[in-house]
């Protein structure tokens, strides 16, 4: 679907789902909340509690067709052996930029030994490092969880490989573009508002959407209940929304 597509189809369903009594929205608004949809339809589909047939990404082949565009490999991303850690044999791996939910990792050295990334939480650690042998399990290595909301990745590798040259690879949903229906900069200038004041997620240019149009109408609906229910003054309803079984 085509930023003009969106727009005017935008138009259509609002005006019938709000009986034409609510006032026109402009394509700065109608991008907010589409970008909003959009992001809200990822984190349901990604979350598997949050649908209602209860299914992970990996568990519907729909949705690995829906989220093919935005799911990428990040290779060879190269370690440091981590200093002032509280677990040895720690490596660090700087996170990819543009992740949005990782959805695999692995180690490989260039002999093509490999490692299997296992989530751990610090407690677990705790309990798997409070036995005897205190070291990963043989063909894995251990990353906390709590690191992931940092710009790096603390991986535990083990004494056996942590001279072993190890890179991280790793399968992610990233960062979709905002879908933007028109020119910021323009809309500014028409709008009489200074420069520079507007922008969706740092982009202030055009941007289509980059999910399968597979996923286009569910976004546009989406978005069209989300500005209906902000028409309505309803918070509650926004919040209860944005957590809807899909």
């Amino acid at each position: 679907m085509t930023p003009k597509e969106f727009s005017s189809q935008f138009d259509i369903l609002y005006d019938n789902i709000t009986s034409g009594k609510a006032p026109g929205l402009n394509d700065y608004e109608k991008s907010v909340l589409l970008t909003k949809a959009q992001d809200q339809l990822i984190k349901n589909y990604f979350t598997p509690l949050g649908n209602k047939y209860q299914e992970g990404h990996s568990d519907s082949h729909k949705r690995t067709i829906d989220f093919s565009n935005i799911t990428k490999s990040e290779n060879a991303i190269t370690g440091i052996i981590g200093t002032g850690t509280t677990y040895r044999d720690t490596m660090i791996y700087e996170r990819p930029a543009d992740i949005l939910i990782p959805r695999g990792f692995v180690l490989r050295n260039d002999s093509n030994k490999e490692l299997q990334v296992v989530s751990v939480t610090e407690e677990e650690l705790t309990r798997l490092f409070s036995k005897p042998y205190k070291q990963p399990y043989k063909g894995q290595a251990y990353k906390l969880e709590e690191s992931t909301s940092d710009k790096v990745y603390q991986i535990i590798v083990g004494q056996a490989h942590i001279n072993a040259g190890f890179k991280l690879y790793v399968r992610y949903v990233k960062v979709p573009n905002p879908i933007i229906l028109m020119d910021i900069e323009a809309f500014e200038y028409e709008m009489g508002l200074e420069e520079d004041t507007l922008s969706i997620n740092g982009t202030r240019t055009i941007s289509e959407c980059e999910l399968d149009p597979a996923t286009h109408n569910e976004i546009l609906d989406r978005a069209v209940n989300i500005a209906k229910i902000h028409y309505e003054g309803n918070p509650e309803g926004v919040i209860q929304y944005s957590t809807l079984n899909e």
